[in-house]
């Protein structure tokens, strides 16, 4: 089951699907806007179910049995299809996201040289010396990351992103529509796949492994605090990217 069906949890999930951003995306320019803001999320998304997959399974060598089997099958699945669907190629969701930002015209630079100076240098002095608005929203996965607290990342995996992106990104299908057919085809793809994989599986799987994560009172009382700030962060970055769109 999904713990947190509450008041409070589906008052946040209403105003991220219902966002105002989505009526913004009208011109092209807008669209680009959007994904260079969103695109984070994307990424980040990876750290979270990486973190996940490090702790309930064996990704070290020498390979030792790691935890139930249901929950290392389900971890690799989403695992298999985030990062190597595939429904494209073999592509990650990311690299598709990326594709879709350059056929779209929208600058994926930023994102792109700043993994890059990850693989030269570490994560603290890449953020240290560069200045990208979209990062700021990336950070609070990594402070969640450092807490190491598993039933924190699993909330923030299951609520803030799995449990919510079929709703989420089916308003942004809907504000799209007929809009730019050849420019944001990809980007349509990716939309759809995760309509359709998340809605129909992901979503079910990430629940299970949350409740399996809750394991007394203080951890469920964690899990929540994280559930609720991880959709207050997604509306921030939405509201900041609308800022950017409208000024």
């Amino acid at each position: 089951m999904n713990y947190f069906k509450s008041d409070r949890i589906e008052e946040i999930r209403s105003r991220i699907i219902n966002h105002s951003v989505y009526s913004h995306l009208n011109s092209i320019e807008d669209i680009r806007v959007f994904m260079e803001g969103h695109v984070w999320a994307v990424w980040d998304f990876m750290s979270l179910l990486k973190f996940l997959q490090r702790n309930l399974t064996c990704t070290g060598s020498p390979w030792i049995p790691t935890g139930r089997s249901d929950i290392r099958m389900m971890i690799n699945d989403i695992v298999l299809h985030e990062e190597s669907d595939p429904f494209f190629n073999g592509d990650s969701h990311f690299d598709v996201y990326v594709k879709a930002m350059i056929q779209a015209g929208a600058n994926a630079d930023n994102i792109m040289d700043f993994i890059m100076n990850i693989r030269l240098d570490t994560l603290e002095d890449t953020v240290a010396y560069s200045n990208i608005p979209g990062y700021k929203h990336s950070m609070f996965v990594e402070k969640l990351i450092d807490r190491s607290n598993i039933e924190e990342i699993a909330a923030s995996f299951s609520v803030g992103r799995e449990g919510l992106i079929p709703d989420m990104f089916k308003s942004i299908v809907k504000a799209l529509a007929n809009k730019h057919p050849e420019q944001v085809k990809i980007l349509g793809h990716y939309l759809n796949r995760h309509i359709q994989l998340d809605g129909d599986e992901h979503a079910d799987m990430a629940d299970k492994l949350l409740d399996l994560c809750i394991v007394d009172n203080e951890s469920y009382i964690r899990a929540e605090k994280a559930a609720i700030e991880s959709l207050l962060e997604r509306e921030k970055l939405l509201d900041d990217i609308q800022g950017w769109i409208i000024f």
